[in-house]
């Protein structure tokens, strides 16, 4: 087995440490992203008979470090579009339009 594509490698061993932020619908959360942030960790999915991967932020939310846990391409879009990341507090809201969860990112 190769070192690279284990999951024990890939397990970051404080990820599961954060409590994750659950976004409840039409409920505006606002995190802060650490000074240093680069880039989310990434992780394989191993929920899925179809493979996939998912992120993991960590930021700062109500004063406590927190990580948001997310696959959602609407999320991850999101995001992206306000990087660089470091040092921003972004407010993000959960929405269903047209039967779809959507998330809202915008700058706070």
């Amino acid at each position: 087995m190769e070192a690279n594509n284990s999951l024990w490698d890939s397990v970051n061993p404080t990820a599961s440490n954060d409590p994750k932020i659950v976004f409840e619908f039409n409920i505006p959360v606002v995190v802060t992203f650490p000074n240093d942030f680069t880039k989310p960790d990434e992780y394989e999915s191993t929920y899925s008979d179809q493979g996939g991967k998912y992120c993991v932020f960590k930021v700062l939310h109500e004063g406590e470090t927190s990580a948001i846990v997310t696959s959602a391409f609407s999320l991850l879009r999101g995001l992206k579009a306000l990087e660089p990341l470091a040092g921003k507090s972004v407010k993000i809201t959960k929405k269903l339009d047209k039967g779809k969860q959507q998330y809202i990112v915008e700058q706070a």
